[in-house]
This record gives structure tokens, C-alpha cells and sequence, in this order.
């Protein structure tokens, strides 16, 4: 199966460099190969949050390995088991990464973007003790992937270059 990219590049400027990120009206268009197994989902109408972003919220693209190519996110469905799972498409690498398993009731997930900025997270706002592997703020030179829980809580996915991986960081309860 694949699936049709429809993104512009437009940029921001931040003093660590100049980032790609967000989608416009006047669409740039080529095709990518979905994983085997897997298919595009479309939000049941209960599934929708009351604040949803200009996304359907199944679907951003930024350049989200530092490389100042735009990649693709997607929450994407398995024909076989009706699971879903969180893949992103690295451009420069033409590759798709299963980065996190969001079981089979997908509810009101919504996949957002944040922008390169300070970022507080769940420790860091008082939830809970931040562990020692656990940063109380995030410092991001470049668009992270942002789960949402819609009214209950959401988390980061991050690029780490040294690993070649996301992380995840909880920025609410």
C-alpha cells in the first residue's frame, strides 16, 4: 500500500539552525511505501478530540532527525491483529520505524508536533520526582513528536542521533 505525501516545505529559523516543519495549502506531493501489513486509518467520529489541530491528528511531517530533510509520522493500523502503531518515515534514511505500539484501542490519541523550544515535562511541572535519567526540562534545537491523550496526558518521542532513535519523555499525567 502506499501513501501519498502532501507537505510543503516551510521553515523556522531558530539560533541552532533552520528547521522544516509544517503543513501548508499548496502541497508538494510524492508516494512512500507503507509497511507491510499495515493501513492508513480514518478517525471514527467519538474519536475525534473537541481540540484537534489543523492535522487529522494521524499524521504530521517535520524534519524530525536533525538532517534538514522533512520526515513523514503516521498512526497506522495492522490489517491482521487491528492494533495500532506510531511509525515514522526518516527520508534521508527511505526507511519506516515502528517507534511505539499504541495498542488496540486508540481512542482519542492525537499525533501533534512541538516546535524547537524549552519544553517543561511531567517531573519537571511537579507530577512526580524526576528519575535520574529524566530531565526536567527539554531543550529542543528541532521538532518532536507530541502524543496526545486527549483531557489526560501526552508524551514526547525525540530523536536521539547517537542511538538513531526516539526517546520518550511524559510532559503530563
Amino acid at each position: 500500500m502506499k501513501i501519498k505525501i502532501v507537505t510543503t516545505l516551510a521553515a523556522v529559523l531558530t539560533l541552532s539552525g533552520l528547521y522544516f516543519f509544517k503543513v501548508q495549502k499548496k502541497p508538494f506531493q510524492s508516494t512512500i511505501n507503507i509497511p507491510q501489513g499495515w493501513s492508513e486509518y480514518k478517525k471514527k467520529s467519538e474519536e475525534i478530540c473537541f481540540q484537534q489541530t489543523e492535522t487529522d491528528g494521524l499524521h504530521v511531517s517535520a524534519d524530525l532527525d536533525a538532517d534538514n530533510i522533512s520526515d513523514e509520522a503516521y498512526i497506522l493500523k495492522n490489517q491482521e491483529n487491528q492494533t495500532f502503531g506510531l511509525f515514522v518515515y526518516l527520508s534521508t534514511a527511505k526507511k519506516f520505524l515502528l517507534v511505539k505500539d499504541l495498542g488496540s484501542d486508540l481512542g482519542q490519541v492525537s499525533l501533534e508536533l512541538i516546535s524547537p523550544g524549552e519544553v517543561k515535562t511531567a517531573c519537571g511541572k511537579g507530577y512526580w520526582d524526576c528519575k535520574a535519567d529524566e530531565p526536567e526540562l527539554l531543550k529542543l534545537t528541532y521538532p518532536a513528536l507530541n502524543v496526545v491523550y486527549c483531557e489526560k496526558s501526552d508524551f514526547a518521542l525525540i530523536w536521539k542521533t547517537e542511538s538513531q532513535s526516539f526517546s520518550e519523555v511524559w510532559l503530563s499525567d
